[in-house]
């Protein structure tokens, strides 16, 4: 929705809605030279106007604000998929572990066979 059509929405001038944006309160898509509202522009707003009709300033909603799109259930679901990820990349960083250490088993019997020392017979000389 475009920014004329969310304001009268929300009974707020496009100046009103302008000056959000500037302040960093809505973050609306935008598109070339337009701004694009979402539902999610939408609850933003409804917490907007509900925090400044119980008084709170401008930094105190940034806080606010802040504070509540970072902990929604959706943000738990995206931190989820981190922790997925991060699953995936620790078995995969436990088989390659494996992997070195099986090859490291291997580089210390040959340096275990080189340690014991070489036999070479030319003559009567030894050489260890």
């Amino acid at each position: 929705m475009k920014i004329g059509e969310f304001a009268k929405k929300h009974q707020v001038t496009v100046d009103t809605v302008r000056h959000y944006i500037n302040e960093g309160l809505l973050t609306p898509l935008r598109e070339n030279t337009q701004y694009n509202f979402s539902e999610i522009d939408d609850g933003v707003m409804d917490t907007i106007l509900l925090l400044k009709s119980m008084n709170f300033r401008l930094d105190e909603m940034k806080a606010y604000l802040l504070v509540q799109t970072m902990f929604t259930s959706s943000t738990y679901s995206y931190l989820g998929s981190f922790k997925t990820d991060f699953e995936k990349k620790l078995l995969e960083n436990q088989k390659e572990i494996e992997k070195l250490q099986r090859v490291n088993k291997i580089i210390e019997d040959k340096l275990s066979e080189y340690n014991k020392g070489f036999s070479f017979k030319r003559g009567n000389r030894r050489q260890l």
